[in-house]
């Protein structure tokens, strides 16, 4: 009973910190106009609904551990950004760089199951250095802000983990944009915000838990 009474107040907890994330991320990007706040806002019952249901899955895979702290930050940290792109089509350094130094201080004392942080550290800065060199070359392919939210990302999964969470994204958004693409709502030329399945493939990666052998 008790658990059942803690899972129900994290999934009301996650429901009102997602309101509030909703409300932090569109005041990141500057979204003041009041038409465009109300009208997302009614969009963003979605994400309310992510958060409402993954605090309490949080719980579910890894306990009344260090862990649940820091995943309860990495859905908040991610439902910030999808907002962020989704509304603007950009990820601000406000809300980027705050998570990186407190993931830098959490993971330093709590590495994901006792992962090399060192390693971690490594993979980070090698798959922001190859999607940076991949942004430079193919101009502008990949956003300079998913570009820096994978190296964030980075700092928080363990390598292994990070690279299923690329896939996951990828695969996921790619199918997006194949679906808009044969419906006629985009073209090759159009730009969609990509964070939203960053977001999906880092959280499928985090409570999956898939490990290379």
């Amino acid at each position: 009973m008790s658990a059942i009474l803690l899972a129900l107040g994290l999934g009301w907890s996650g429901l009102l910190i997602g309101s509030a994330c909703i409300a932090l991320g569109m005041r990141a990007v500057g979204m003041r106009d009041q038409k465009d706040r109300e009208r997302f806002k009614r969009g963003a019952w979605f994400m309310k609904a992510v958060t409402g249901l993954c605090f309490p899955l949080t719980y579910w895979k890894y306990g009344w551990t260090a862990e649940l702290l820091l995943g309860l930050s990495l859905v908040s940290f991610l439902v910030l950004v999808t907002v962020a792109d989704l509304a603007d089509r950009r990820i601000p350094n406000s809300v980027l760089l705050p998570f990186c130094l407190s993931v830098l201080l959490l993971r330093g004392l709590f590495p994901y199951q006792g992962s090399d942080f060192s390693a971690q550290l490594i993979g980070a800065a090698g798959v922001f250095l190859l999607l940076l060199l991949i942004a430079v070359v193919t101009d502008g392919a990949i956003g300079g802000g998913d570009v820096k939210l994978y190296g964030a990302i980075g700092l928080f999964l363990p390598p292994d983990l990070l690279v299923w969470a690329m896939i996951y994204s990828s695969v996921s958004g790619g199918l997006y944009g194949l679906a808009l693409l044969i419906a006629g709502r985009a073209s090759c030329q159009s730009k969609l915000p990509f964070a939203p399945w960053i977001a999906f493939g880092t959280l499928v990666a985090y409570f999956s838990g898939e490990r290379f052998a």
